[in-house]
């Protein structure tokens, strides 16, 4: 297992006018099971070949939140999203790019640039691959949704030893009355269900972002303590989050 480590300072994706710090772990060879086990356990995020989590001294609005499968209860609104989707199929596979892929995920990143305000990040084939084909290692996969015989969305995650680590999901706008953000990460508890697995790691939660705080509508969740080191236990506990 070979990989480097180093600090970076970038713009803050979350809050205007403010820059973040992030520690990264770059890996030369494929990740091992194991050592992801333990990063994700520890509010590490992947993309690609690389892990990250924010270092930021002087802000600790990044919180890592995992899903409690087994006590997670759907609630109406779930259950409504689930029967719209009553025609809509999936299917797991390992992450592969295709061109279609690309058109789609370019596709969705425009409209939410429009609605959002989302930066507009150009992307191609190379780009692609390197965020979500590259570093999959025995433990990535892409699962594929479709209707009307076409592709309209993908959600990339990890399938690791207690849980499912949720990477990214793209969809096609054409298709937003079926909500598919929230109907994908119901896939993942039915999938994480079936696998009897623990949790799902929503990555962080930030209260004030609006593309983020949509993870405190699935309960009962955990929230990680601090930014704990990888030799040291991760603490995670429902109590002292403030919804």
């Amino acid at each position: 297992m070979r990989y480097y480590e180093f600090l970076s300072e970038h713009e803050c994706g979350y809050f205007e006018e403010k820059n973040a710090v992030s520690v990264n772990n770059i890996f030369v060879d494929e990740c091992p099971a194991f050592f992801a086990d333990m990063l994700m356990a520890r509010g590490w995020r992947r993309f690609g070949k690389g892990y990250f989590r924010p270092m930021c001294p002087d802000c600790h609005k990044c919180e890592s939140i995992r899903i409690i499968v087994d006590d997670f209860k759907p609630s109406k609104t779930f259950r409504n999203i689930q029967n719209r989707n009553k025609e809509t199929l999936y299917s797991l596979h390992r992450p592969e790019y295709s061109d279609e892929k690309l058109s789609l995920h370019q596709k969705y990143h425009k409209e939410r640039s429009k609605t959002r305000g989302w930066k507009l990040h150009d992307m191609d084939s190379e780009k692609y691959a390197k965020m979500f084909v590259d570093g999959a290692g025995e433990f990535g996969y892409e699962v594929r949704y479709f209707r009307d015989a076409k592709l309209i969305g993908i959600d990339y995650i990890d399938i690791l030893r207690d849980g499912i680590s949720s990477i990214y999901f793209f969809s096609d706008p054409d298709y937003a009355h079926l909500s598919l953000g929230t109907y994908s990460l119901l896939t993942q508890l039915k999938i994480a269900k079936e696998l009897e697995l623990k949790y799902i790691y929503l990555g962080y939660i930030v209260r004030e972002n609006q593309s983020l705080s949509y993870k405190l509508k699935y309960k009962p969740h955990e929230i990680l303590e601090g930014r704990p080191q990888n030799e040291e236990m991760a603490e995670w506990n429902t109590k002292n989050f403030r919804e």
